[in-house]
């Protein structure tokens, strides 16, 4: 009975997947887009602060929702560039200073999300790093990849990245 259930779901599943369109390319995240200026950007967003990494200059955002799960934003650009070339949102789970309700069960829910917005991923791992169990997934786009985190460890405590990053269009013209 349940794996007819189960297979019952799939088959609407896949039903719905079929009726959507899928994006062919992604030029940005949210209210950001490939090309805009870190100035720029910082009007799209309540930034709370900005800080500045050996790769890039950033701009911390109040946390952002996507439905039920809260996420930090930051929005990125390669030292020397004005503009926006990473969109990062991410979150802790299983510590005390995770959002109530925080869960591993969230990143299920993005890759979901995330499906269904543009279409299966075109790579996927699981490694293992130190006690860490770590799996990713990555769309493609013209303009944009995608890629989706959870770090998780022993006990059961971890991180989810959902990353947006601009294609580098001089490094693809070197190759």
């Amino acid at each position: 009975m349940k794996a007819a259930l189960r297979l019952c779901m799939a088959g609407v599943f896949a039903l719905t997947l079929s009726g959507q369109a899928q994006p062919r390319d992604v030029d940005g995240w949210g209210k950001i887009h490939w090309g805009m200026t870190i100035a720029e950007a910082s009007q799209a967003y309540v930034i709370d602060r900005h800080e500045d990494n050996d790769f890039l200059t950033q701009l911390i955002a109040q946390p952002i929702q996507i439905g039920d799960i809260i996420m930090k934003l930051s929005i990125g650009a390669k030292h020397g560039a004005e503009q926006v070339s990473r969109v990062r949102l991410w979150m802790f789970f299983g510590r005390k200073d995770s959002e109530p309700g925080a869960s591993a069960k969230d990143f299920d829910t993005l890759k979901t999300q995330l499906i269904q917005k543009y279409g299966p991923p075109v790579d996927g791992e699981t490694k293992t790093e130190g006690t860490d169990g770590i799996k990713t997934f990555l769309w493609t786009f013209p303009s944009t990849s995608i890629r989706l985190t959870i770090t998780q460890g022993p006990n059961s405590q971890g991180r989810i990245d959902l990353e947006y990053i601009a294609t580098d269009r001089t490094a693809l013209d070197a190759l």
